[in-house]
């Protein structure tokens, strides 16, 4: 067995254990503190006092006897402030025990105003429902006390607000625990901070099925790190159904806020993990059809504190396939719970824009009184340009330009890819002006991070692209692996020279080398974006028109 370790002086008479307790007086509180004593027998004077103003100060003789003795005192609080984990208020006390002819023990601590009660299979804090967003507790110990609390900040920032021990709870944890405002469960029952959720009868199950009188938290084994955020969404998703479910104990890896930003601004993990929760009934990703209708099943769990009615808005933020944003929003919806409720909202019907080549996601964004977004999901939403076959496709999409594209097989490493494009004559009588190529690229895992690629076309170099890493996450869409890329533009003017090399091959070569790493070509059906490699060519004339 791991845990801390030290070595302290004590006097002649000290204290061996302290359990505190908080007690609501009407609308005041008052702290019981049951000081147990060890030493020599006898009479002994324990006092208690607070730095701070609104803690009264406690004073009561005590008899030890066969070297053990205890102490009752309760200090009301002034204008108590109650321990939540959105405001973990703690006050010092100082614990002084004098004995006859002897040194006194001088003992420093910190306690909490809270109440903790089952109220059926529900679990009350301050009379107020909960919902735990718990994580497995660290197992090892902390080098120090500023790398476990960095530890615990992380886990907070996070937004989980449990740390579950089965089998203990290291004291130092406890501490920063309380001090930080995160629940603790497990472990150590003797410990009475105000973290500690002592007093009720809590399941811990990996499925929920078997549904008893308790309280119950929903467990989740470890996950492969590479598919965490996105089954992260899906677990809490379906967690955040179940009415009678109290919260959720997370036992894989830690996530963290790659990919999230990506499909909604600025999206972190704690947008899924807040005391209100919007989520998504039903299919959690669509792949549609150009001005097709979906329906929408959004679902909204409430824990916070107040009856103001929160605002539901659903936007679509998309890109096409030439590079294009693409932008929707919903009139925002109110949505009235009382803290506790799991409700399904009305549907939300949609058409998709008559846009092909379209990939981006549904935003859920749940707003509070102020409009400040307290809770946010997603569901990808993939438009496919066309399901042609897979050769050189030309399609003009304005006057005088013209999109050329190809598949972009499976390139994935550190070697070069080339690509071919025919030119139609029309496009050559047209006369070439300018051409853009658009690609979706990123680093490769079998190469180096902050890989580059050069981009030739017909033998001349247009750009150099850095890409820094592999992105991973949820902006994987619709099950297509892990990672994704970046969305990347060239621009090259055609001089005089250029235009004489394309009528005479009649087509352009698309190559990429790279100068360091490796790097991936995403298309239509992979990546991020539904985009193949593409060629735009800017003409001076409209193709076909007599010139």
């Amino acid at each position: 067995m791991i845990g801390t370790v030290w070595l302290e002086g004590r006097p002649r008479n000290y204290v061996a254990a302290l359990d505190f307790q908080a007690i609501p007086i009407g609308n005041s509180w008052a702290l019981e503190a049951r000081v147990s004593l060890r030493g020599s027998d006898g009479a002994v004077d324990v006092a208690l006092s607070s730095s701070d103003p609104d803690v009264a100060e406690g004073r009561t003789a005590a008899t030890l006897a066969g070297g053990s003795g205890e102490a009752l005192i309760r200090l009301p609080v002034a204008t108590a402030q109650t321990w939540t984990p959105e405001s973990p208020r703690l006050y010092p006390v100082t614990i002084r025990v004098t004995g006859k002819g002897g040194e006194p023990d001088i003992v420093q601590a910190r306690f909490g105003l809270r109440t903790i009660e089952q109220d059926g299979r529900r679990i009350l804090a301050n009379g107020q429902p909960q919902y735990f967003r718990g994580i497995a507790a660290p197992q090892r110990v902390a080098d120090s006390d500023e790398e476990l609390r960095a530890e615990l900040e992380r886990v907070k920032a996070l937004g989980f607000n449990l740390l579950y021990a089965a089998n203990g709870v290291e004291p130092r944890l406890h501490d920063w625990a309380d001090q930080l405002g995160l629940w603790t469960l497990g472990g150590d029952e003797s410990y009475s901070g105000p973290s500690q959720l002592r007093g009720v009868d809590v399941e811990v199950s990996e499925t929920g099925s078997e549904l008893g009188s308790r309280p119950l938290l929903i467990s989740v084994g470890p996950q492969p790190p590479e598919e965490l955020p996105q089954f992260f969404r899906d677990f809490t998703n379906r967690v955040r159904r179940l009415d009678f479910a109290q919260g959720y104990v997370w036992g894989a890896a830690v996530p963290d806020e790659i990919g999230y930003g990506a499909v909604a601004p600025d999206m972190t993990a704690a947008d899924l993990q807040g005391s209100d929760y919007v989520g998504i009934a039903g299919a959690s990703s669509f792949e549609a059809k150009a001005g097709e209708k979906l329906a929408l099943h959004p679902f909204v769990s409430r824990y916070s504190v107040g009856d103001e009615p929160l605002s539901l808005q659903v936007s679509l933020r998309a890109v096409n396939d030439l590079g294009g944003t693409v932008e929707f929003f919903s009139t925002p919806r109110q949505v009235a719970l009382n803290p506790g409720q799991v409700a399904s909202l009305q549907d939300i019907v949609m058409s998709v824009p008559q846009l092909r080549g379209l990939s981006g996601t549904l935003a859920f964004e749940l707003t509070d009184a102020t409009g400040r977004r307290i809770a946010a999901n997603y569901a990808p939403l993939l438009v496919r340009a066309s399901e042609a076959p897979r050769a050189l496709r030309i399609e003009h999409f304005a006057p005088r330009r013209t999109a050329l594209r190809v598949a972009s097989g499976d390139q994935d490493g550190a070697e070069a890819v080339e690509y071919a494009y025919s030119l139609p004559p029309e496009i050559i009588a047209a006369t070439p002006t300018e051409i853009e190529v658009l690609l979706e690229l990123s680093a490769s895992p079998a190469g180096a991070h902050d890989s580059s690629v050069q981009a030739i076309l017909n033998g001349r170099l247009i750009g150099e692209v850095n890409l820094p890493d592999a992105p991973q996450g949820p902006a994987a869409f619709l099950g297509k692996g892990p990672r994704y890329g970046y969305l990347v533009n060239l621009h090259l003017d055609l001089s005089t020279g250029d235009l004489a090399s394309l009528r005479e091959a009649k087509s352009l070569s698309l190559r990429l080398e790279p100068v360091s790493g490796g790097f991936t070509v995403f298309g239509e059906k992979s990546g991020r974006y539904a985009i193949d490699p593409t060629v735009i060519i800017v003409t001076e004339n409209v193709p076909g028109s007599a010139n």
